[in-house]
Protein backbone atom coordinates (compact mmCIF):
# COMPACT_ATOMS: atom_id res chain seq x y z
CA UNK A 1 0.00 0.00 0.00
CA UNK A 2 1.23 3.47 -0.86
CA UNK A 3 2.12 5.39 2.32
CA UNK A 4 0.05 8.36 1.14
CA UNK A 5 -3.03 6.14 1.03
CA UNK A 6 -2.78 4.96 4.64
CA UNK A 7 -4.42 7.94 6.40
CA UNK A 8 -7.20 7.93 3.80
CA UNK A 9 -7.82 4.19 4.24
CA UNK A 10 -7.84 4.41 8.03
CA UNK A 11 -10.28 7.31 7.89
CA UNK A 12 -12.55 5.40 5.50
CA UNK A 13 -12.63 2.45 7.88
CA UNK A 14 -13.38 4.75 10.81
CA UNK A 15 -16.11 6.69 8.97
CA UNK A 16 -17.77 3.54 7.64
CA UNK A 17 -17.70 1.90 11.07
CA UNK A 18 -19.34 4.88 12.75
CA UNK A 19 -22.09 5.00 10.12
CA UNK A 20 -22.77 1.28 10.62
CA UNK A 21 -22.65 1.49 14.42
CA UNK A 22 -25.19 4.33 14.35
CA UNK A 23 -27.50 2.46 11.97
CA UNK A 24 -27.25 -1.13 13.20
CA UNK A 25 -25.88 -0.71 16.70
CA UNK A 26 -22.41 -1.56 17.94
CA UNK A 27 -23.22 -5.19 18.68
CA UNK A 28 -25.07 -5.58 15.39
CA UNK A 29 -22.09 -4.54 13.28
CA UNK A 30 -19.47 -7.15 12.43
CA UNK A 31 -15.92 -6.56 11.27
CA UNK A 32 -16.85 -8.45 8.09
CA UNK A 33 -19.60 -5.93 7.39
CA UNK A 34 -17.24 -3.02 8.03
CA UNK A 35 -14.72 -4.51 5.61
CA UNK A 36 -17.40 -4.99 2.95
CA UNK A 37 -18.85 -1.49 3.25
CA UNK A 38 -15.42 0.17 3.44
CA UNK A 39 -14.21 -1.91 0.48
CA UNK A 40 -11.13 -3.16 2.32
CA UNK A 41 -10.10 -6.62 3.43
CA UNK A 42 -10.58 -7.68 7.04
CA UNK A 43 -6.85 -7.94 7.69
CA UNK A 44 -6.44 -4.27 6.83
CA UNK A 45 -8.93 -3.30 9.52
CA UNK A 46 -6.86 -5.20 12.09
CA UNK A 47 -3.75 -3.47 10.75
CA UNK A 48 -5.18 -0.13 11.94
CA UNK A 49 -7.34 -1.21 14.87
CA UNK A 50 -7.09 -4.05 17.39
CA UNK A 51 -10.86 -4.63 17.40
CA UNK A 52 -14.26 -2.95 17.07
CA UNK A 53 -13.89 -1.38 20.49
CA UNK A 54 -10.76 0.47 19.46
CA UNK A 55 -12.56 1.86 16.41
CA UNK A 56 -15.37 3.27 18.54
CA UNK A 57 -12.97 4.42 21.27
CA UNK A 58 -11.05 6.37 18.63
CA UNK A 59 -14.22 8.10 17.42
CA UNK A 60 -15.36 8.92 20.97
CA UNK A 61 -11.94 10.27 21.97
CA UNK A 62 -11.94 12.46 18.86
CA UNK A 63 -15.45 13.73 19.68
CA UNK A 64 -14.52 14.76 23.23
CA UNK A 65 -11.18 16.23 22.17
CA UNK A 66 -12.96 18.49 19.69
CA UNK A 67 -15.54 19.56 22.27
CA UNK A 68 -12.79 20.28 24.78
CA UNK A 69 -10.84 22.37 22.25
CA UNK A 70 -13.90 24.48 21.43
CA UNK A 71 -14.63 25.06 25.12
CA UNK A 72 -11.02 25.85 25.97
CA UNK A 73 -10.90 28.42 23.15
CA UNK A 74 -13.99 30.13 24.55
CA UNK A 75 -12.54 30.10 28.08
CA UNK A 76 -9.19 31.54 26.99
CA UNK A 77 -10.46 34.07 24.46
CA UNK A 78 -13.47 35.27 26.46
CA UNK A 79 -13.38 34.45 30.17
CA UNK A 80 -9.64 34.74 30.77
CA UNK A 81 -9.40 37.82 28.55
CA UNK A 82 -12.24 39.58 30.37
CA UNK A 83 -10.82 38.65 33.77
CA UNK A 84 -7.38 39.98 32.73
CA UNK A 85 -8.89 43.27 31.55
CA UNK A 86 -10.81 43.61 34.85
CA UNK A 87 -14.17 43.47 33.11
CA UNK A 88 -15.15 40.18 34.78
CA UNK A 89 -14.79 39.02 38.35
CA UNK A 90 -15.79 35.52 39.41
CA UNK A 91 -17.53 35.35 42.76
CA UNK A 92 -18.72 32.24 44.58
CA UNK A 93 -22.26 32.61 43.24
CA UNK A 94 -21.98 34.60 40.02
CA UNK A 95 -19.93 36.06 37.20
CA UNK A 96 -19.85 39.81 37.94
CA UNK A 97 -19.23 42.18 35.05
CA UNK A 98 -17.98 45.72 35.37
CA UNK A 99 -20.87 47.06 33.30
CA UNK A 100 -23.78 45.99 31.11
CA UNK A 101 -21.70 46.39 27.95
CA UNK A 102 -19.26 43.74 29.22
CA UNK A 103 -22.11 41.43 30.22
CA UNK A 104 -23.75 41.81 26.81
CA UNK A 105 -20.43 41.11 25.09
CA UNK A 106 -19.94 37.97 27.18
CA UNK A 107 -23.43 36.70 26.35
CA UNK A 108 -22.87 37.37 22.65
CA UNK A 109 -19.59 35.41 22.72
CA UNK A 110 -21.24 32.66 24.77
CA UNK A 111 -23.93 32.28 22.13
CA UNK A 112 -21.28 32.18 19.38
CA UNK A 113 -19.66 29.38 21.36
CA UNK A 114 -22.97 27.52 21.60
CA UNK A 115 -23.35 27.86 17.83
CA UNK A 116 -19.88 26.44 17.17
CA UNK A 117 -20.50 23.54 19.57
CA UNK A 118 -23.88 22.90 17.99
CA UNK A 119 -22.43 22.73 14.47
CA UNK A 120 -19.67 20.45 15.73
CA UNK A 121 -22.22 18.19 17.44
CA UNK A 122 -24.30 18.04 14.25
CA UNK A 123 -21.19 17.07 12.31
CA UNK A 124 -20.52 14.30 14.87
CA UNK A 125 -24.16 13.25 15.26
CA UNK A 126 -23.45 9.63 14.29
CA UNK A 127 -21.11 9.19 17.27
CA UNK A 128 -23.60 10.91 19.57
CA UNK A 129 -26.38 8.59 18.40
CA UNK A 130 -24.18 5.59 19.16
CA UNK A 131 -23.52 6.88 22.69
CA UNK A 132 -27.22 7.52 23.22
CA UNK A 133 -28.10 4.02 22.04
CA UNK A 134 -25.39 2.37 24.12
CA UNK A 135 -26.44 4.37 27.20
CA UNK A 136 -29.69 2.35 27.26
CA UNK A 137 -27.85 -0.95 27.59
CA UNK A 138 -26.87 -1.92 31.12
CA UNK A 139 -24.29 -4.42 29.92
CA UNK A 140 -22.57 -2.14 27.42
CA UNK A 141 -19.02 -0.93 27.93
CA UNK A 142 -20.29 2.45 26.72
CA UNK A 143 -23.41 2.69 28.90
CA UNK A 144 -21.90 5.68 30.73
CA UNK A 145 -20.35 7.17 27.62
CA UNK A 146 -22.38 10.38 27.66
CA UNK A 147 -21.16 11.12 31.17
CA UNK A 148 -17.67 11.69 29.79
CA UNK A 149 -18.94 15.22 29.19
CA UNK A 150 -18.82 15.68 32.95
CA UNK A 151 -15.03 15.66 32.76
CA UNK A 152 -15.04 19.19 31.33
CA UNK A 153 -17.48 20.62 33.91
CA UNK A 154 -16.02 19.27 37.14
CA UNK A 155 -13.44 20.55 39.61
CA UNK A 156 -10.56 18.25 38.81
CA UNK A 157 -6.82 18.83 38.49
CA UNK A 158 -6.93 16.81 35.26
CA UNK A 159 -9.53 19.17 33.79
CA UNK A 160 -7.66 21.69 31.64
CA UNK A 161 -10.72 23.92 31.37
CA UNK A 162 -11.16 24.14 35.14
CA UNK A 163 -7.44 24.76 35.68
CA UNK A 164 -7.41 27.54 33.06
CA UNK A 165 -10.31 29.42 34.67
CA UNK A 166 -9.00 28.83 38.21
CA UNK A 167 -5.58 30.18 37.25
CA UNK A 168 -7.22 33.39 36.03
CA UNK A 169 -9.49 33.75 39.09
CA UNK A 170 -9.05 31.49 42.09
CA UNK A 171 -12.59 32.17 43.32
CA UNK A 172 -13.86 29.91 40.55
CA UNK A 173 -15.24 26.52 41.45
CA UNK A 174 -17.72 24.05 39.98
CA UNK A 175 -20.57 23.60 42.43
CA UNK A 176 -22.67 20.45 42.19
CA UNK A 177 -25.66 22.54 41.07
CA UNK A 178 -23.64 24.24 38.34
CA UNK A 179 -22.38 20.90 37.05
CA UNK A 180 -25.89 19.44 37.06
CA UNK A 181 -27.34 22.45 35.26
CA UNK A 182 -24.65 22.54 32.58
CA UNK A 183 -24.94 18.81 31.96
CA UNK A 184 -28.74 18.46 31.82
CA UNK A 185 -29.71 21.90 30.53
CA UNK A 186 -26.84 22.72 28.14
CA UNK A 187 -24.89 19.64 27.08
CA UNK A 188 -27.69 17.07 26.86
CA UNK A 189 -30.05 19.42 24.93
CA UNK A 190 -27.28 20.06 22.38
CA UNK A 191 -26.60 16.31 22.11
CA UNK A 192 -30.30 15.56 21.64
CA UNK A 193 -30.80 18.34 19.10
CA UNK A 194 -27.83 17.22 17.02
CA UNK A 195 -28.78 13.55 17.18
CA UNK A 196 -32.43 14.09 16.20
CA UNK A 197 -32.12 17.12 13.90
CA UNK A 198 -32.57 15.17 10.66
CA UNK A 199 -35.59 13.30 12.02
CA UNK A 200 -37.21 16.46 13.35
CA UNK A 201 -36.50 18.28 10.09
CA UNK A 202 -38.47 15.61 8.24
CA UNK A 203 -41.37 15.71 10.71
CA UNK A 204 -41.56 19.50 10.92
CA UNK A 205 -40.85 20.18 7.25
CA UNK A 206 -38.54 23.01 8.25
CA UNK A 207 -35.03 23.85 7.09
CA UNK A 208 -31.93 23.13 9.19
CA UNK A 209 -31.12 26.80 9.69
CA UNK A 210 -34.65 27.60 10.88
CA UNK A 211 -34.44 24.85 13.48
CA UNK A 212 -30.94 25.86 14.56
CA UNK A 213 -32.02 29.49 14.97
CA UNK A 214 -35.01 28.40 17.05
CA UNK A 215 -32.83 26.21 19.26
CA UNK A 216 -30.35 29.04 19.83
CA UNK A 217 -33.18 31.36 20.86
CA UNK A 218 -34.09 28.79 23.51
CA UNK A 219 -30.46 28.80 24.68
CA UNK A 220 -30.62 32.59 24.91
CA UNK A 221 -33.79 32.44 27.01
CA UNK A 222 -32.12 29.95 29.33
CA UNK A 223 -29.05 32.17 29.72
CA UNK A 224 -31.06 35.34 30.35
CA UNK A 225 -32.96 33.62 33.17
CA UNK A 226 -29.69 33.74 35.15
CA UNK A 227 -28.99 37.45 34.55
CA UNK A 228 -29.43 39.80 37.50
CA UNK A 229 -28.23 43.34 36.89
CA UNK A 230 -24.65 42.98 35.68
CA UNK A 231 -24.31 39.51 37.22
CA UNK A 232 -24.67 36.15 35.53
CA UNK A 233 -25.74 33.86 38.33
CA UNK A 234 -24.05 30.50 38.73
CA UNK A 235 -27.06 28.91 40.40
CA UNK A 236 -30.79 29.42 40.69
CA UNK A 237 -31.53 32.63 42.57
CA UNK A 238 -34.23 30.86 44.60
CA UNK A 239 -31.73 28.48 46.23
Amino acid sequence: MNKNQRPETRERILTTSIELFSQKGFDGTSVNLIAHEATVNKALIYYYFKNKEEILDTAIDSLFAGMTDLTLSFVQETMVEMISSKRLDILTDCLRFIDKKSLDEFIERLEDYYLSVLHYAIDKKAVLRILMLESLKNDSKYSNGLFKFLKVIQEDDQNTIYKTIYKADQDFTYTSEMTLHQFFFTIIPIVNFAAYLDDYKTLSNKENQTLIDSFLRSCHTNTMAFVSGTDLLLHNANN
